[in-house]
């Protein structure tokens, strides 16, 4: 998994903000953000109780199963907004608009989303769970929270979506990821990685 910086730039270019203004899905109020094919790994229901927890509108992006996520959204009272297909440029004015990134799938390998968001300036909520515990650090680039299936972890959870809309939290964690970012997780970095993998075990590889 990497990153590239030129797809995630830090600042809007003048093409971006011409295309969000413009832009016929665009939310016209703060909202949280959700991405991935919508289901149980991908924590879809969780995200729908955070997002009517704290009683800010959920953009879906990424189709699935939203007849399912809409039907737990009008259970729980939350707004959901489910993207169309939409473009790359499109998903990066989303992400770098939004108030926050919620990022609740299960035994994610990784997760890119979250330093997706970070990239652009965008607080990354993330459950403490598998891949998102090498990205995330907790209070220093984004939130890593339990899940929100108690009344403490909504709680959590609530507390976190108020401390996202800090701007000194929002440029301090997104300075910090991104840094993270630029030095582990570019593609240059990742294959040299494997290229001394690779070596280590007798391959002739230049590194």
């Amino acid at each position: 998994p990497a990153i590239d910086p030129n797809a995630w730039p830090a600042e809007e270019t003048e093409e971006e903000q011409a295309m969000w203004q413009t832009f016929s899905h665009r939310p016209e109020s703060p909202y949280l953000l959700t991405i991935g094919r919508a289901g149980f790994m991908k924590g879809s229901k969780e995200a729908v109780q955070v997002a009517a927890a704290a009683s800010l509108p959920l953009v879906h992006v990424g189709g699935g199963e939203t007849d399912e996520m809409q039907r737990q959204a009008d259970k729980a009272g939350a707004e959901l907004i489910v993207m169309p297909r939409i473009d790359e440029m499109e998903i990066v004015a989303l992400m770098r608009n939004a108030h926050a990134l919620i990022a609740t799938a299960r035994t994610e390998g990784f997760g890119l989303t979250p330093m997706e968001a970070i990239m652009v300036g965008t607080p990354a909520l993330a459950v403490s769970d598998c891949g998102f515990t090498h990205t995330i650090t907790d209070g220093w680039n984004g939130r890593r929270l339990p899940w929100p299936d108690t009344k403490e972890g909504l709680e959590q959870w609530v507390e976190a979506i108020d401390q996202a809309g800090d701007e000194t939290n929002r440029k301090a964690w997104s300075k910090a990821g991104r840094e993270r970012i630029l030095e582990r997780f570019t593609a240059n970095h990742q294959a040299e990685g494997l290229a001394r993998g690779l070596a280590a075990m007798g391959v002739d590889v230049e590194t």
